[in-house]
């Protein structure tokens, strides 16, 4: 018998994954009741004033009420869908799904459910997360071998579509992986700015992708990113991954998290790492690498971070995470006389070479130590010093794995 070929709507769930809360995964799962019926268009029009108070604050529940009043007025069927999916999941979980299984072609458009035709074969290029009938999470990637619409022209399509007018959050995946070309991320980063103006996104991921599975992290490169940032006045968190992060220093008024995750971190961008002016980071993470993919920087290089003013840049960090570097010795022991450690609560040296000697500062230094709800030291170097942290540390401690050690043989973790 043949295999029967998946629905449009399969294809849609298969690429389009579901939400991240339960009441977003509800509205967007495929609903048991009758088949689609394409609509030719939804409602378009914009009411600014109304759709600012989600901008500012996408989880105000009054405001959506509000606009979903008003896109019930014009005859947008998301006025309804908001207006059930914040009263009762459960109650109201039979019509929700048949509004969804109703308009959702419309909420594509035409050109986008076009593209999602011609890749439903190629799994992975496309991942949408949807809330109240919008955008909310999008990630794109280029599958290998993919032969369709160019990845950056989709997601070029999918910023201008009028359902993506509240995405959170975007991911850049390998663009184009079967070439082997470090530059994976420029067209995309470009299509970014060439759009405008975002001030609906809170998160940004550059290199989102699984390594070593579809390429080695120091296999590619994450370009210069600074112009985003006054077309993201919202952004909250950043995350760069792979090689050739870029040197200069972060100016944000709003980022709360930065990652960069690198197998190999060059000085200069190092330095502007623990050098950028963000007054609202809470969770600064840092990867260095290994000398042999690049990593130069040294324990001088980010000295500035163990500095007595350093509480003054960062006012609010909470979470400090120096991590996968070839000092990290050198590293516990400044941070037993730096004041950011007393604000912090979490600290990450994990990935590294931690050795029994620098595991001593933390046994010697526990009144600095301490007052840390978490200090993870797990992939490091560790050898007869474990039982002894456990001891003086308990729960707070986190050792777990710990790589072989070879005096003539030092390195991190992550570096290809």
């Amino acid at each position: 018998m043949a295999k029967e070929s998946p629905s449009l709507w399969q294809r849609l769930t298969g690429l389009f994954g579901g939400g991240e809360s339960p009441a977003i995964a509800q509205e967007v799962a495929e609903p048991q009741v009758a088949k689609a019926r394409p609509r030719a268009s939804i409602p378009d029009e914009r009411n600014p004033d109304l759709e600012a108070p989600m901008i500012k604050n996408p989880d105000d529940e009054e405001a959506w009420a509000v606009f979903g009043d008003w896109l019930g007025t014009i005859g947008d069927p998301r006025g309804e869908l908001i207006s059930l999916a914040l009263q009762d999941q459960g109650k109201f979980g039979t019509r929700i799904a048949e509004i969804n299984t109703e308009y959702r072609l419309a909420w594509l458009g035409a050109d986008l459910a076009s593209i999602v035709e011609k890749q439903h074969e190629r799994d992975g290029m496309l991942r949408i997360e949807w809330r109240h009938g919008f955008i909310d999470r999008l990630r794109v990637r280029a599958p290998y071998g993919w032969k369709g619409t160019p990845t950056p022209e989709v997601l070029a399509t999918l910023l201008r579509h009028p359902s993506a007018r509240f995405i959170r959050h975007i991911g850049l995946g390998l663009l184009d992986p079967g070439t082997g070309e470090m530059d994976q991320f420029s067209a995309g980063v470009e299509v970014l700015k060439e759009h405008g103006a975002l001030p609906s996104l809170r998160s940004l991921h550059i290199g989102d992708f699984v390594y070593p599975d579809e390429m080695e992290i120091s296999w590619v490169e994450v370009p210069d990113v600074h112009d985003l940032f006054p077309l993201l006045p919202n952004l909250e968190e950043l995350h760069l991954q792979g090689s050739g992060i870029g040197e200069g220093e972060i100016r944000h008024d709003r980022l709360r998290r930065i990652k960069f995750e690198t197998g190999g971190l060059d000085e200069l961008a190092a330095w502007a790492a623990v050098n950028s002016e963000v007054p609202s980071l809470e969770d600064l993470e840092v990867w260095f690498g290994d000398e042999e993919y690049g990593a130069s920087a040294t324990i001088d290089t980010i000295q500035s971070i163990f500095d007595t003013d350093t509480p003054k840049r960062f006012p609010k960090l909470k979470r400090l995470a120096l991590m996968n570097c070839m000092f990290t010795n050198d590293i516990a022991a400044a941070l037993a006389e730096a004041p950011i450690l007393q604000q912090c609560d979490r600290l990450d040296l994990s990935k590294g070479t931690l050795t029994d000697e620098g595991a001593q500062v933390f046994l010697d230094r526990a009144d600095r130590f301490g007052h840390l709800k978490e200090i993870n030291l797990e992939e490091s170097l560790l050898l007869e010093a474990e039982q002894a942290l456990i001891q003086a540390y308990g729960k707070v401690v986190k050792i777990g794995y710990q790589r072989d050690f070879e005096e003539d043989w030092v390195y991190t973790a992550v570096g290809e």
